[in-house]
């Protein structure tokens, strides 16, 4: 199974990717596809703690990048979860890379396979601003779907936050593009993005779209969503 993963890069930024493979048994993540904006910097492997008498424990395989050039369209980065000896891939991982070279824009991730729970009115639009794993998990759940999953994990929150926006229940489904990738402006992370909706009739949903950016020297998300605009504080521990 294949899944596809949105990332924006600054040129010159590095960033790194994690991927749960199980060098025991040989089963390793290879890295296939690496667009022209891209170098690889550095790999690592962290083994899974485990007694020494169990064999096939998992592995975290770490690949570092560095943006070295701005592209005009997304371009692939694409791993394969395979043995070395084989010809088969067991598992895709595929990422839809942008780089870009304006210093005021922030690096940013859409993050999937999460779902809102019961606790939000069901009528109202809800905007947030996370800055730990507790809160988030406060509001959002893992959705069963197909394929291979990635969750946040605790790590994710020592460089990043994660903002979100959750739409009132309708009978459509909402599709999301951003007008401008994240940007600063006075101390403010702004995103400004549109939405389209599709109507379901007789279907309801309740969409949402959440993405990670880089903490920074900011004090507050302002939430540009056609045209209409609200802003949330980051948490004061995060910019404190």
């Amino acid at each position: 199974m294949t899944t596809l993963q949105q990332k924006h890069i600054k040129k010159g930024s590095t960033f790194q990717i994690e991927l749960k493979g199980n060098a025991s048994t040989g089963m390793n993540w290879c890295l296939k596809t690496l667009p022209s904006s891209l170098m690889l910097v550095g790999t690592e492997v962290y083994p899974d703690p485990h007694p020494r008498h169990v064999v096939g424990y998992g592995n975290t395989q770490a690949f570092t990048f560095k943006a070295i050039a701005t592209t005009t369209q997304p371009q692939l980065l694409e791993f394969v979860l395979m043995r070395v000896w084989e010809t088969e891939a067991v598992e895709t991982q595929q990422f839809e890379v942008t780089v870009s070279e304006h210093d005021h824009e922030v690096s940013y991730q859409v993050i999937n396979n999460y779902f809102s729970g019961n606790t939000l009115p069901a009528d109202e639009q809800r905007y947030f601003v996370f800055d730990d794993l507790k809160a988030f998990q406060s509001v959002f759940h893992p959705a069963a779907t197909m394929g291979p999953q990635t969750w946040l994990t605790e790590k994710d929150f020592k460089h990043h936050l994660v903002v979100a926006v959750v739409e009132p229940e309708a009978q459509a489904i909402t599709e999301y593009a951003f007008n401008t990738p994240p940007y600063i402006e006075n101390d403010t992370l702004v995103l400004n993005y549109r939405t389209e909706q599709r109507p379901t009739v007789g279907t309801t949903f309740r969409f949402s779209k959440i993405i990670m950016v880089e903490r920074g020297d900011y004090q507050a998300v302002r939430f540009i969503d056609n045209e209409h605009e609200i802003t949330e504080p980051v948490p004061a521990l995060t910019h404190a």
